[in-house]
């Protein structure tokens, strides 16, 4: 990864250098509302508290379907990992309806308990901890980040990375997240006039409105969007021409249902290299998470390109 694309501080100065290519996603081509939900797996990911959220909801969601109890993934990897376990029957499959209300928090500790999810031998504390220390230091062995830099935080949850991030260099952050909770959430977490907590929504009026950010990052985010598509290109629309963007994911698709995680068949990566560039790709390091998040998950620089 040259010093060109990603230690950026000094570069796009000024907003004649900062254009922005491709129309901003409108909505058009609506995602699909029902995905692919098996029975008998255990996926690396499931919150635990999602089992109990689904059974005390007491509500009509799309299509007029009710809460269900709780069914797990099916993974369809052609080698799945330990952790993953195979169906407990292959062809017992449902369709589930897409389920947003899930990453609704009342309160800050359930809502880090969705951003960060415990897995097998690792609390959420542990997690939030050991993952935002190397973060961080991952990230300042790229980025020159300073006082003027303005960055994109999208799928901000909690602010747990916007927040390090102002602490450390002082910049701007903007904070994404369709979760009107846990935008409340991040507001008072991160406590800062750097930091902005904004709807997708919100967030593209900032763009056309001639918002531009220098730096962008989507952590444990675009695995669960039903439209990742669209997404990507909010993020690349927002960003500075030859932006960098750090992508951290599940190598599964993780999209909530009123019956457990979804799959759709969509390849991100594909999605992400019709506006961006990848630069680099590689795993945890064993001394930062569990084996089995490990050998499910991405972290990958990317850049903009359109």
């Amino acid at each position: 990864m040259g010093d060109s694309c990603l230690r950026h501080q000094d570069t796009h100065k000024d907003h004649a250098h900062r254009q922005r290519e491709g129309a901003p996603f409108t909505g058009a081509n609506l995602p699909r509302q029902t995905y692919t939900v098996g029975v008998g797996a255990n996926l690396p990911g499931n919150a635990p508290g999602m089992s109990d959220k689904i059974k005390s909801e007491d509500t009509t969601i799309a299509k007029g379907t009710r809460m269900a109890g709780w069914l797990k993934t099916i993974l369809k990897s052609a080698n799945p990992s330990p952790s993953t376990n195979g169906p407990a029957n292959p062809q017992e499959k449902r369709e589930g309806t897409y389920w947003p209300q899930f990453f609704e928090a009342d309160d800050l500790e359930a809502a880090k308990g969705i951003a960060i999810t415990p897995e097998e031998g690792m609390s959420t504390d542990e997690r939030w901890r050991s993952e935002t220390a190397f973060m961080m230091e991952h990230i300042a062995s790229r980025l020159a980040i300073g006082p003027k830099n303005v960055l994109i935080d999208f799928g901000c949850g909690v602010g747990r990375m916007s927040r390090a991030l102002i602490e450390r260099y002082d910049c701007t952050v903007v904070g994404v997240d369709q979760s009107a909770k846990m935008r409340e959430h991040a507001q008072s977490y991160v406590g800062s006039s750097r930091f902005k907590a904004a709807s997708p929504a919100e967030f593209d009026t900032m763009v056309k409105e001639g918002f531009v950010a220098d730096f962008g990052m989507a952590i444990w985010v675009l695995q669960h969007c039903v439209h990742p598509a669209g997404e990507i290109s909010r993020i690349a629309n927002a960003l500075a021409a030859e932006a960098p963007f750090l992508l951290v994911n599940s190598v599964h698709r993780l999209i909530p249902t009123h019956l457990g995680w979804g799959q759709d068949g969509e390849n991100l990566d594909a999605r992400m290299a019709e506006r961006f560039g990848q630069l680099e790709r590689m795993q945890f390091p064993e001394s930062t998470s569990v084996k089995a998040l490990r050998e499910n998950s991405v972290i990958s620089w990317w850049q903009r390109r359109v």
